[in-house]
């Protein structure tokens, strides 16, 4: 066993970063005044409420405020106070020497959360810098329960960080994602896992690492755990952050619209080497200044084909053998690990840069559209995967602004008499070889016509079933498509069945009309109705739900999968209704527009009146 002595964050994790802390000695009420940067505020509420309604269930105080967004200004005497993690959403106005960011208060107000007497003192969470499948704790970051003295903490821990990933309720010694240190009535310490603490406490441990969610200053300052090269799962990313990268980038490589070997030709035809600088940006992984990764697996060709880009990098590179190489910051590396130098976050040209562009946004009053979505994303202060590209933009926004270009020159008048070209619109089919309208669910009794098995040019494996309606419309022609091994893909040629599908199109081939149908099923002989799926896409409805699931969308709120009392599976992303903060296993009622039907489940959105019942 390694061994490693306990460590804090050096980015500066454990300074309080809380503008005003107080605990009541007489009440144990604790009040917290702070701040979340606007891009948190959201989810902040969500965290909150879940929080809320956990503390309620254990009889504890808790009460809580997040207000809309504002601009907040430092002194350059109160800047220097501040902690690393605290300055790294602020941004420098040379013309007003001040420091400023976007900030929504947050006002916290809760009691002591202990249970059976026994105390909650600190949450263990493990810092491992290799790869996910080494399951030892080679170092630990403590985070003290607010109000908790360090004192009263880090003389009760192991000589070393993997001795903390014990339970000394089971006595099982095991890789766990986090523990948490327990003191007792009679001043007794244990270090107890999670599915342990509640036989402890009676508390549960969900409500405590959601509590720990918004009181981690480096969970709010920085959005969550560092990525990392290894895994570059993108998130939302911080403006402030982001644009300072875009200022970063452009000391060294200057700005443009594209990525690095991508010209327009080439983004016509592939799409994944089509990036925009933005894009570009927004999937890569900043090293910060100190910080080195070390990426294993590169091949000999790979390192040959980026051998320019390693080169430029220089004694920031250092190629270890065996395939693996070692990268120290400050640097940019892309989604596939190629390294680029970028200037300094403190060199005066990029924060000059970086104060020009969050400047220009701050005082920006919108007269297009384009202006428009930039004034949206410096409000929300988030940068998403959808948007990175115009977020970047900002930088050539800011340069036309700054350096108007020449208004373009009005069009020649055209000849009298000229005729002008309307093109006409385009319809969808009404001939009556056709069923249905696009994006209908329909069920159909047919004869199957033909099975063949193919094979797409990429290489997957499905089978065409030709098909004619026997009734309610009878003797139309009917195209599906299904995966081996499906009782549909199983019918035989001439077989009667009753199928279900959604109508893709309406095609024509060879002079035959047919109706395509996707996610075609069997169902049983005498459906007349779906089975499967309700109503059409733009009908509202009214539905009373079971909540199947709940996660983070990809482009914010949440994905919620949910079922009907007869059984019908719904799908909502949804960032604007109190549906989000449903949680599994609870009854909710709503009522929404549909979108549309894919995969099984009816997909809803315009939420409205969602309410727990």
């Amino acid at each position: 066993m390694p061994d490693v002595k306990i460590t804090t964050d050096t980015r500066g994790v454990n300074v309080p970063a809380f503008k005003e802390y107080d605990v009541d000695p007489a009440t144990g009420i604790t009040t917290i005044e702070s701040w979340t940067p606007p891009s948190r505020q959201h989810g902040m509420k969500q965290v909150l409420e879940r929080v809320k309604r956990g503390a309620d269930g254990a009889g504890i105080t808790f009460n809580y405020s997040v207000d809309s967004e504002d601009i907040v200004t430092y002194t350059p005497k109160e800047y220097a106070k501040f902690s690393d993690a605290q300055k790294e959403d602020m941004v420098y106005d040379p013309n007003l020497d001040l420091w400023w960011r976007m900030e929504s208060a947050v006002f916290l107000e809760f009691g002591d959360f202990q249970g059976k007497g026994w105390k909650v003192m600190a949450r263990l969470e493990p810092m491992n810098n290799t790869t996910e499948k080494d399951r030892v704790w080679r170092a630990l970051k403590v985070l003290p329960f607010p109000g908790i003295k360090d004192s009263e903490i880090y003389p009760h821990l192991p000589a070393t960080a993997n001795d903390c990933s014990r339970c000394d309720a089971c006595g099982n010694l095991r890789y766990r994602v986090d523990t948490y240190l327990l003191k007792s009535p009679k001043g007794k310490y244990e270090i107890v896992g999670t599915t342990c603490m509640k036989g402890y406490t009676g508390l549960d441990p969900e409500l405590l690492l959601q509590l720990y969610t918004v009181l981690d200053p480096k969970a709010r300052s920085m959005g969550g755990k560092n990525p990392s090269p290894r895994n570059l799962k993108v998130a939302n990313k911080n403006l402030t952050k982001f644009l300072l990268l875009v200022a970063q980038w452009d000391k060294v490589h200057g700005y443009t619209k594209y990525a690095p070997g991508v010209t327009p030709p080439t983004r016509r035809y592939y799409s994944f080497k089509g990036q925009t600088l933005g894009d570009f940006l927004f999937t890569g992984y900043y090293l910060d200044k100190g910080m080195t990764t070390t990426v294993s697996g590169a091949t000999q060709n790979f390192m040959s084909k980026y051998q320019s880009e390693f080169k430029a990098v220089g004694k920031q590179f250092k190629d270890l053998g065996n395939g693996a190489y070692e990268m120290k910051g400050p640097l940019f590396i892309s989604n596939n690990n190629v390294p680029y130098l970028v200037g300094s976050p403190t060199d005066k040209d990029v924060v000059k840069l970086h104060s020009e562009m969050m400047d220009y946004l701050k005082n920006l009053k919108p007269t297009t559209s384009y202006s428009k979505t930039l004034e949206s994303i410096f409000n929300t202060g988030e940068v998403t995967r959808k948007i990175a590209g115009i977020a970047a933009s900002t930088y050539t926004a800011l340069q036309n602004f700054k350096n108007p270009p020449p208004p373009k020159p009005k069009p020649a008048p055209k000849p009298q008499g000229q005729k002008t070209f309307v093109p006409k619109p385009a319809t969808t089919s009404n001939h009556p070889d056709h069923i249905g309208s696009i994006g209908q669910v329909i069920v159909l009794t047919v004869m199957v016509d033909s099975n063949r098995n193919m094979t797409s040019r990429a290489g997957r494996n499905f089978n065409l079933l030709k098909a004619t309606t026997i009734s309610n419309p009878a003797n139309k022609k009917i195209t599906m498509f299904a995966s081996p091994g499906t009782p549909l893909a199983s019918s035989n040629k001439g077989s009667t069945i009753t199928v279900e599908g959604i109508i893709k199109e309406h095609s024509m081939y060879k002079g035959v009309r047919s109706t395509v149908l996707s996610n075609a099923t069997i169902v049983p002989a005498g459906t007349t109705s779906s089975t499967t799926y309700v109503g059409s896409p733009g009908d509202l409805i009214s539905e009373t739900v079971t909540i199947d699931g709940v996660k983070p969308a990809t482009y914010g709120g949440q994905q919620i999968d949910m079922t009907n009392a007869s059984g019908k599976k719904f799908i909502a992303y949804d960032q604007y209704s109190n549906l989000q903060n449903a949680n599994v296993g609870e009854k909710w009622e709503f009522d929404a527009k549909i979108k549309r039907h894919s995969r099984g489940k009816t997909q809803v959105f315009y939420i409205k009146n969602a309410k727990k019942v």
